[in-house]
């Protein structure tokens, strides 16, 4: 259905209100203007369905971005060149707007050339993410930031979202939990349990306030089916209803359209506008809808803000090819979830595709059997009977017609002026004008539901108790005849997430379109409403048309059934050879019945298919089937897997006993999903090996570090005690990880302490990017970094490998031995040339900061937050005097007269420029 007809559908449904839900009103520009409408009162109106869709069709182009990340357009061709970015570029890479635009795009980054071949390549995709440092700092002397570069071909060219990759976020970490939380899925027997269980996990995983499920019904209303929140998390959303229009048909195809989550990492930050060289492109023309820095319509921020939530992260769902809900995560305080991790918890939603998939497939295919045998036995009977009975037959008996489809209690057939009823029904004069109302209003012969049927006969109120709603079902060629399914009234109330019935406003003056503000929870009873009618009720209700058509024509024969069911199903003899061969089966496989019946099925198959095929022949006729299995129908030209004709399949043993019915569901699009979940699969073990790299530190369990894996050591309870040393910005702890067991020194530095030395929280995280990934025999490995709640400390994990040396000198006070003073100016002075050849100085050398192994190895610990890019020799030279000093204090009074200390003497010249480099001092040592 258009999207314009989809809306005005809608509307005549009675959910005519344009709303600032979670997803769906992002932003309008060219001119629409993004506050309260505002004006007079008196020039007010309800928005009409074609001025809401206008209104809201240009949201993929709002011109400006969020800006916890830099946007660029770039030339899809060899010059490589940046047509448009946006305003905040300098941020990343140090230079302006002016600078960059025109200029070559790899040419901003350290490692361009990963960049380069990534943009020549025809799969633009697979190279996602890209991460590597910027080619310069934001500002001169200050580190360059690690960044994540996403990109993805656009009708404008090529578009490239840049994401700072936060080295808290233990991604490798991520990926292993989510693994697992992919294998629980499996233990799940329910859609409802398989909803708990993913936003159980995903809670766990992702640490946010609200995890939860929305699953979108067939009548487009959306219910939260599944949630786990936070204890700061005091409104909850579990069985809320909201209203359709909340995620209108074009976001719904947004979501099964782009690639990659959805993230909101900031709903209070203000946008970034676009800039661009292109003449040929203006900023507004630029289509943002597959970047994930997008911003979003004002409303968003304000609904989000009465949840009490900064952020949010979505995840699409999906069965069949369809829309199924969204898998949600909110945060209370800004966050932004790097490329990695929003790739990880879309395997877990893709794993949940695919589970659910196995589930709903199985409960159609056992619900289509249910039918089909019932249907069977019906016509059966039928037929028995002969003459004026046939019809009497479906509603006679513990089994009828009425019992085909779940749910209804009651049926009536109306035929030759006459009706049969079985259940209770309402009295034949409201039949009557019912059926009069359903001829009037429906006039072609497709089945028909009605949730409501006193809304179309208001005298059938008082029929609502047992008869609330029905499925019209015309009996095809049997002009005025038809069958009614009834189903009683819903008993339970709805409580929705703001009044349905409320109308989105425009001011006439303005123009300016506004959605509803109050999300406070309504309550509304189902009076004369009953559950919802199925796509799958419905076509049922075509079959039983096709069914009831032939026996009131005398043309019931053995393949009746088959031939009326709306999915894939044929039967084989016991000879092997196809006996009927329906029409679902014939698009499917482009083979009409007259091209198939009387030839072997395996002809049909795929060779892997015609095995399964004689398995399945025996079971059935042995009557040991004990489910389904799947066959793939050869399609001619057909080259994709997902292109064959894939069918779940039941076998229902024929009445005679000599073949076998074969009811199929069409699994193209389930092929689909099993495709693109291994391609998932296939990202994340590429994400792992890129982590390898960037992380080589990583503790021995790869799990989240966070503030609860951690305790003090010796006494989890005495913090005192686990003190190792305190300085003016925070305090070292001896800490023991709950996972492996081991000891760790674990750094929690006030981050308000740091700001007022000028280390902000972002230039800390920057300065741990090179720690992380630092590897060196004399270096005590920095394994992991993390914030605590609120962002009050960031924590930095060490290896605890010994005794420091301002300890160990407690147990000597006159000095070390020389020649154990000796070892350690060696090491220590050669670690210290080793880093300053990787432009890393130390920064915050003292005796506490040294560690003596066991075996007389020495290692420096503690690169605090003055470790930083090279810029000039002195920082290196501080360094070597800070080396002299811990050496001068390792030798002690005794050794003051000793070789050893006049090689040492040089390290302390109050002269930076007389000082030896390490290396040098080393040398002098040797």
């Amino acid at each position: 259905m258009p999207f314009t007809q989809e809306i005005v559908s809608l509307q005549e449904r009675g959910f005519g209100s344009l709303q600032n839900d979670t997803f769906v009103q992002d932003p309008f520009s060219r001119g629409c203007a993004r506050s309260d409408p505002g004006g007079k009162p008196e020039n007010h109106v309800v928005a009409t369905p074609q001025e809401i869709y206008d209104y809201c069709k240009v949201r993929d182009y709002p011109g400006e971005i969020y800006p916890h990340g830099v946007f660029f357009l770039i030339e899809d061709g060899p010059s490589q060149k940046i047509l448009a970015c946006s305003a905040n570029c300098a941020q990343f890479f140090g230079a302006s707007p002016e600078e960059v635009l025109g200029s070559k795009f790899p040419g901003l980054f350290e490692d361009g050339s990963k960049i380069a071949a990534a943009l020549s390549s025809d799969n633009i995709m697979a190279a996602n993410p890209i991460t590597l440092c910027t080619a310069k700092g934001p500002k001169p002397g200050e580190l360059a930031p690690m960044v994540n570069v996403i990109l993805q071909r656009s009708p404008n060219g090529i578009i490239a979202d840049v994401e700072e990759l936060d080295p808290c976020e233990d991604f490798l970490a991520v990926n292993d939990s989510v693994r697992s939380a992919v294998g629980m899925l499996e233990t799940c027997a329910t859609p409802q349990e398989l909803c708990q269980q993913m936003v159980w996990d995903a809670f766990n995983i992702l640490g946010c306030d609200r995890m939860c499920v929305w699953h979108s019904h067939e009548d487009g209303n959306l219910e939260v089916t599944a949630e786990r929140r936070s204890k700061r998390v005091n409104n909850p959303f579990l069985g809320t209803m909201w209203p359709a229009v909340d995620f209108d048909p074009t976001s719904r195809l947004g979501y099964l359209q782009r690639p990659y989550a959805r993230q909101v990492v900031d709903a209070s930050a203000d946008g970034v506008k676009l800039l661009s060289c292109a003449d040929h492109i203006g900023t507004n023309e630029i289509s943002l809808k597959l970047s994930s820095l997008r911003v979003v319509h004002k409303s968003l921020p304000e609904q989000m803000a009465v949840w009490g939530s900064k952020h949010m992260s979505s995840w699409a769902l999906v069965y069949q090819g369809r829309f199924w809900g969204l898998l949600c995560a909110h945060h209370a305080t800004a966050k932004n979830y790097s490329f990695q991790t929003r790739m990880a918890i879309q395997l877990l939603a893709q794993g949940f595709n695919q589970r659910l998939s196995k589930m709903l497939d199985g409960a159609t295919l056992a619900a289509q059997e249910n039918q089909f045998k019932l249907s069977t036995l019906l016509c059966a009977r039928a037929q028995e009977k002969g003459g004026a009975n046939k019809v009497e037959s479906f509603l006679d008996g513990s089994a009828t017609i009425a019992n085909t489809l779940e749910g209804c209690k009651a049926a009536a057939v109306f035929h030759k002026g006459a009706w049969t009823k079985v259940g209770e029904v309402p009295a034949e004069e409201l039949l009557n004008k019912l059926v009069d109302k359903c001829k009037a209003e429906f006039p072609d012969e497709t089945p028909q539901p009605i949730v409501q049927l006193s809304a179309l006969v208001p005298d059938l109120a008082s029929a609502s108790p047992k008869s609330a709603g029905a499925l019209y079902i015309p009996i095809p060629g049997h002009a005025g005849s038809c069958l009614l399914m009834f189903r009683p009234e819903l008993s339970k109330s709805t409580t929705w997430a703001g009044d349905p019935d409320a109308a989105a406003i425009k001011d006439r003056e303005t123009g300016i379109i506004w959605p509803r503000k109050s999300y406070s929870d309504v309550q509304k009873k189902n009076t004369g409403r009953c559950v919802p009618w199925l796509k799958a009720d419905v076509e049922a209700g075509i079959a039983l048309g096709r069914v009831l058509a032939a026996a009131v024509s005398d043309k019931l024969t053995a393949t009746t059934e088959i031939d009326a069911a709306t999915y894939p199903a044929f039967s084989v003899d016991g000879a092997g050879n196809v006996a009927a061969w329906n029409a679902a089966v014939a698009k499917l496989s482009g083979i009409d019945a007259a091209a198939a019946v009387g030839k072997p099925a395996s002809s049909f198959l795929l060779p892997k298919s015609q095995e399964a095929l004689q398995m399945m022949l025996v079971q059935a006729v042995q009557g040991v089937m004990s489910g389904g299995g799947e066959l793939v129908l050869a399609i001619a030209g057909a080259r994709a897997p997902e292109e064959q004709g894939h069918l779940a399949v039941r076998a229902v043993p024929l009445s005679t006993g000599t073949g076998v019915t074969f009811l199929g569901l069409d699994r193209r699009a389930t092929v689909a999903a099993e495709l693109k979940y291994k391609r998932y699969v296939t990202v994340l073990s590429q994400i792992d090996r890129t982590g390898a790299s960037l992380r080589p530190n990583n503790m021995v369990v790869n799990v989240q570090a966070t503030e609860d894996k951690f305790e003090y050591f010796p006494d989890k309870e005495d913090s005192a005690e686990a003190l190792i040393l305190e300085d003016k910005v925070g305090k070292v702890y001896l800490m023991v990880n709950r996972n492996d067991g081991s000891l760790y020194e674990v750094r929690k530095i006030n981050v308000k302490k740091a700001e007022k030395v000028g280390a902000t929280l972002t230039d800390m995280k920057r300065e741990l990017v090179p720690l992380l990934r630092l590897v060196h025999p004399g270096v005590v490995r920095c394994r992991a970094c993390f914030t605590s709640s609120e962002n009050k400390n960031l924590n930095v994990v060490n290896d605890y490998e010994g005794d420091k040396l301002a300890l160990l000198l407690h147990s000597y006070p006159t000095g070390l031995a020389e020649a154990t003073c000796a070892s350690i100016a060696k090491q220590l002075l050669k670690t210290l040339a080793d880093l300053h050849a990787r432009n890393i100085t130390h920064g915050n050398l003292t005796s506490m900061s040294v560690v003596i192994m066991e075996d007389g190895t020495t290692k420096v610990s503690d690169l605090g937050l003055k470790c930083l890019l090279k810029t000039q020799g002195a920082q290196d030279k501080e360094d070597v005097l800070a080396a002299g000093k811990v050496l001068m204090a390792a030798l002690g009074e005794g050794g003051k007269g000793s070789a050893l200390a006049g090689k040492i003497a040089p390290l302390l010249s109050a002269d930076p420029t007389a000082r030896p480099s390490a290396a040098d001092a080393c040398a002098s040592l040797a």
